[in-house]
């Protein structure tokens, strides 16, 4: 019996088993019925932390059954690790949110370069076909996909993306920039590149890839060759770095914690919004900021773990990171997130622009969530948490890069209660 969308091969939204013969709509029913689960655990007043964790275990689960019903098409070319970057790796991934990833293979030959290409070209047009079956409105084309700047299995960029950043015509016409599936080598290659050439013209374009390639989880294959990978990047970012503002020489990982700590204080689009702006920016203007602070301490301390939630355990395990402050990190970003899952559910995209409870949305806006009463006091109780952490890091910052005294930790001492 054929779907309710008149597929005659399509076995229907139930998706036991192989996924070859589903159709795109029956695909995307079925995603919106895991992001109903989502909304119902919104509802039910689960933490940001909860939705976001069980999100990105059925984001990894769904991937791993396109690549499995490919398998079955094309054979698998090698043994692999599919490897999450991003959100997913910090177990944060939002209902609409995009995919950072890349496959590491102990191996590649000329043939198996093919299949995984076909592969992965196959399960990009499946994501691409079931957003576009659903995003209409709000930022079309973006939405549970495969991120579009070249951090996917095969590192291509889609053609909107090459015109707004490939006016040097750097980037091939096929829009790949780095082959994503690769080996250890191939991969750990392009970060000590990246790193030892500061004026390669290329350098810009893989910024974000080469950001991906620095935090990853394993999500699905082997994982003892994704364990392989992250030694190589901690060699890599081990080796000792310029100076930072100072005389003193760090490694790398530890002048990239000092310089996310930056981007985070001196960036004005991650300041928090006046209390009463009309138009409040989830992800950029809440959730950024701590989120990069908290990164930078993980990776000044050499904390491998790649989730916030368990690099504030650890940082505070360790005595670098004060149980007073780490409340602060905990409310700002929980209320920033949840509100963030709250705004994709009800656009039905990565959408993270929420209005004010007290704006009259015009017809541009109409689709937009519209903060009400209690979201609106959990994302001010936010904001003076991210203050407060900006405050911390720039005097951090400050301590690290002195030429000469001790160079403590703010963040370890507590917070003291005015």
């Amino acid at each position: 019996m054929p779907c309710n969308h008149n597929n005659q091969l399509c076995p229907g939204p139930t998706l036991n088993g192989a996924l070859t013969n589903t159709c795109t709509h029956c695909l995307a029913d079925f995603l919106d019925s895991q992001r109903s689960e989502i909304k119902a655990m919104l509802d039910n007043h689960k933490t940001a932390w909860q939705m976001m964790s069980s999100w990105t275990k059925k984001l990894v689960a769904f991937i791993e059954r396109l690549y499995e019903d490919q398998f079955t098409t094309h054979g698998c070319p090698s043994d692999f690790s599919f490897c999450i970057t991003g959100s997913g790796a910090r177990s944060e991934a939002c209902p609409q949110s995009d995919l950072d990833a890349f496959i590491v293979v102990p191996k590649i030959t000329q043939n198996q370069k093919k299949q995984w290409k076909n592969i992965n070209l196959a399960v990009k047009k499946r994501l691409d076909d079931i957003n576009d079956s659903r995003v209409k409105t709000l930022r079309p084309g973006k939405g549970f996909v495969f991120c579009t700047g070249g951090l996917n299995p095969l590192g291509m960029v889609t053609k909107k993306w090459m015109e707004r950043n490939n006016r040097d015509g750097l980037i091939k016409k096929d829009g790949i920039i780095f082959d994503l599936t690769n080996t250890t080598s191939a991969l750990s290659g392009l970060l000590e590149e990246y790193y030892r050439y500061p004026s390669d013209p290329k350098r810009n374009l893989r910024k974000h890839i080469v950001s991906g390639l620095q935090e990853c989880a394993h999500a699905f294959g082997n994982p003892k060759l994704h364990r392989e990978l992250v030694d190589e990047v901690k060699f890599v970012l081990g080796q000792q770095a310029i100076e930072f503002g100072s005389n003193t020489l760090l490694s790398r990982k530890r002048k990239q914690g000092l310089q996310a700590m930056q981007v985070a204080i001196n960036d004005k689009n991650f300041q928090p919004p006046a209390p009463y702006s009309d138009i409040k920016r989830v992800k950029r203007e809440f959730y950024r900021a701590p989120q990069f602070i908290l990164k930078g301490l993980a990776w000044f301390y050499d904390v491998d773990e790649v989730s916030s939630l368990a690099q504030l355990s650890m940082l505070e395990e360790m005595g670098k990171l004060h149980p007073s402050r780490v409340v602060h990190f905990r409310k700002a970003m929980s209320e920033a997130l949840r509100v963030r899952v709250a705004s994709h559910i009800i656009t039905g995209a990565e959408f993270d622009k929420v209005l004010s409870a007290y704006v009259t949305p015009n017809k541009n806006q109409s689709a937009w969530l519209r903060l009400n009463s209690e979201q609106s006091a959990m994302l001010e109780d936010a904001a003076n948490s991210v203050r407060l952490i900006i405050g911390w890091a720039n005097e951090f910052a400050s301590v690290q890069g002195r030429t000469h005294g001790i160079r403590g930790n703010p963040f370890s001492e507590p917070l003291l209660i005015k």
